[in-house]
C-alpha cells in the first residue's frame, strides 16, 4: 500500500480529525491506494441484530462483521478489544467518495449510520418478487405516489439506505434534485432471503429510528411478510406476520392490497 493513504487515514481515525480521512481518500484515488480507504470505513456482514446502532462514538463490532480482505486479522482483534472513535461519514461525504471516482457505478453500497455497508448479492428469486412488487405497485398507486425501485431515501446526515420498494408521495418535481426523506415516504420494502438478518435488525432500528410509518419485510426464508408499523424510540410498536393465505394492506393507501400469495409462491 502506498504509505500517504494509509498514513492519512490512520491518523484521520486516531486524531478523530476529518482532514486526516480526507488526506487519506484524496491520495488513495489512484488504483492501489484505495483499499486502505475501503478497509478503514466499510462493514461487511452477515449482519447485525439490533444493537448495532450506537451513538457516534464508540461502538462495538464483532471481527466478523469487519472486511478483513485488506487489514490484517490482528488489526482487527485490536480494534475489537479497545473501544475507539470511529470516522462516520455524512451523506456529503458518501457523494464526495462518488464524485471523486473512490466509489464507482460496480460498488453495491449504501450508506447506514455513517458507515459504508456491502449489499449483498441479488438472487434470482429476489429479482423476481421486485419485479413482480412493482408491477402490481404501479397501477394501484396511480397518481397518489410513485413507486420507486432500489433507489436512496435519505434517513438522516448519515444513512443512505437503497430500499428495494418504497412508495413515496407525489413531488411536484419527482424528486429530480434530491433523494425522498421519512416524511415522504408512505411505504417501504426490503425483499429479504440472504439478508433477512439485516433488514430485520440494523435496517429495521435505523428505519424506526427516522420514522418509517410502514416497512414491509419479504422473508422469502420463511415465505412470510413481517408488516412493521408506528415506528417508536428506534423501534416498531406493532408487528405482525403476513402468511401465504393473508393479504397485505398499505396503512396509507388502505385500497392498495396484495394477496400474499402473489409475491411469496
Amino acid at each position: 500500500m502506498v504509505n500517504g493513504a494509509a498514513t492519512g487515514v490512520a491518523n484521520g481515525v486516531a486524531n478523530g480529525a476529518a482532514s486526516g480521512v480526507a488526506n487519506g481518500v484524496a491520495n488513495g484515488v489512484a488504483s492501489g491506494k484505495f483499499a486502505v480507504v475501503r478497509a478503514a470505513i466499510t462493514i461487511r456482514w452477515p449482519p447485525i441484530r439490533t444493537g448495532f446502532i450506537a451513538g457516534h462514538g464508540c461502538m462495538a463490532v464483532h471481527p466478523a462483521w469487519l472486511g478483513v480482505n485488506h487489514m490484517d486479522a490482528a488489526e482487527v482483534d485490536i480494534l475489537m478489544r479497545h473501544p475507539v472513535r470511529r470516522h462516520r461519514q455524512t451523506v456529503q461525504d458518501y457523494h464526495r467518495l462518488g464524485a471523486a471516482g473512490v466509489l464507482g457505478k460496480d460498488d453495491r453500497v449504501e450508506l447506514l449510520d455513517g458507515l459504508l455497508v456491502d449489499l449483498s448479492p441479488i438472487s434470482p428469486r429476489h429479482a423476481y418478487v421486485i419485479d413482480l412488487l412493482a408491477k402490481l405497485l404501479v397501477p394501484a398507486v396511480g397518481d397518489r405516489g410513485r413507486v420507486r425501485v432500489q433507489n436512496p431515501v435519505v434517513l438522516d446526515n448519515g444513512s443512505e439506505p437503497q430500499a428495494d420498494i418504497v412508495v413515496t408521495r407525489p413531488s411536484p418535481s419527482g424528486y429530480r434534485n434530491a433523494h425522498p426523506r421519512p416524511e415522504d415516504v408512505l411505504l417501504l420494502i426490503e425483499d429479504a432471503d440472504s439478508s433477512f438478518e439485516f433488514d430485520s435488525g440494523a435496517k429495521l432500528e435505523v428505519y424506526a429510528r427516522a420514522g418509517i410509518r410502514e416497512f414491509w419485510i419479504v422473508d422469502l426464508t420463511a415465505n412470510r411478510v413481517l408488516v412493521h408499523r408506528a415506528p417508536t424510540g428506534g423501534l416498531y410498536a406493532s408487528t405482525h406476520p403476513v402468511g401465504m393465505t393473508g393479504t397485505l394492506q398499505a396503512e396509507a393507501l388502505p385500497d392498495v392490497t396484495i394477496p400474499a400469495a402473489t409475491i411469496l409462491a
